[in-house]
């Protein structure tokens, strides 16, 4: 037995040091990870906690006002004048009651976007839904049952019959696959168009870098030496001496000098007319020899301007 408790001891001894490490790396007390620090508001809050603290000041006084689900089957009053008492103790007698909340319609961000009414029944108007925003309703205490109220829309007769009726299928439409395909199409198309756009711009400015002959009676002008009222109105010619257009109006850079012209072309008689864009250094000017008649070249074809994208669309 002596020899038995000998060995059983020395044999803790040896165990002892990895034994008192195990503990030490497992003991939460003494190495746990730092935690992490938390910006808290003085009740304790975090301060980017989602959740609301209905105690303070800002929550009482941003939203709690109404319930939806209180809101929703309220009858709904209207008043030719708007409607200032704070509390009636009963229906207003120039109150008419056209219908009730159907519904209330959130954007995503949680926004409150309209409020869908269910009206009919009053005076012939046809049963319809209708969609107001929610400033539009006003909410009238009601003096003789303590937590109740009216809901009151001013909107005379002829407003409430030319309302138009809202078409609940656009609520969600966003998470349709049609809505994504409509959208991606739009994308498609949008893109498609740029890069006609650009194709033809870029084959305009080349043409009309590589335009430098003047026509007969005419010299090339520095056009560092027009100004813009001597440019402004003046026609605008294509590569075969054709009047294609005419220059509507020209734009200045910060530092005060023709950064563009905008040059309505095509159209008659001055109607139908499709102002497009060019920076200043894709137009020729030409001056006549024996005179002061400007003119403005483009080594481009009407058609050519008329597919480029309209100016301030």
């Amino acid at each position: 037995m002596k020899t038995l408790l000998t060995s059983t001891a020395l044999a803790l001894i040896t165990l002892t040091p990895a034994y008192g490490d195990s503990q030490t790396a497992a003991d939460p007390a003494t190495n746990a990870a730092p935690e992490m620090a938390t910006e808290r508001a003085a009740n304790g809050t975090p301060m980017h906690s989602p959740f609301i603290d209905s105690k303070t000041a800002n929550a009482q006084a941003a939203i709690i006002d109404l319930r939806a689900s209180d809101l929703i089957g309220k009858r709904i009053y209207t008043s030719e004048e708007e409607w200032s008492e704070q509390s009636v103790d009963d229906v207003s007698g120039n109150w008419n009651d056209i219908g009730e909340v159907s519904d209330i319609v959130l954007a995503k961000d949680g926004s409150s976007e309209a409020v869908l009414l269910d009206i009919g029944g009053f005076l012939g108007i046809g049963e319809r839904t209708v969609a107001v925003k929610i400033d539009a309703l006003e909410f009238v205490r009601d003096g003789d049952d303590a937590g109740d109220y009216f809901v009151v829309l001013t909107a005379d007769r002829a407003t409430l019959e030319t309302a138009p009726e809202f078409d609940e299928s656009k609520i969600g439409a966003w998470t349709s696959a049609a809505f994504t395909e409509t959208k991606d199409a739009a994308n498609r198309t949008k893109d498609k168009l740029a890069a006609t756009a650009s194709d033809a711009k870029d084959k305009l400015h080349n043409m009309t870098a590589n335009s430098s002959a003047p026509m007969e009676g005419f010299v090339m002008v520095d056009a560092d030496k027009i100004t813009a009222e001597q440019l402004d109105g003046q026609w605008v010619y294509d590569a075969t001496g054709e009047h294609i257009g005419e220059v509507s109006e020209i734009n200045l850079n910060a530092d005060g000098k023709v950064s563009d012209v905008i040059i309505d072309v095509g159209g008659f008689l001055g109607m139908g007319e499709k102002p497009v864009a060019l920076a200043y250094d894709e137009i020729k000017l030409q001056r006549a020899k024996d005179g002061d008649e400007l003119r403005v070249n483009v080594n481009a074809t009407k058609e050519e301007l008329e597919a480029m994208p309209e100016y301030g669309s």
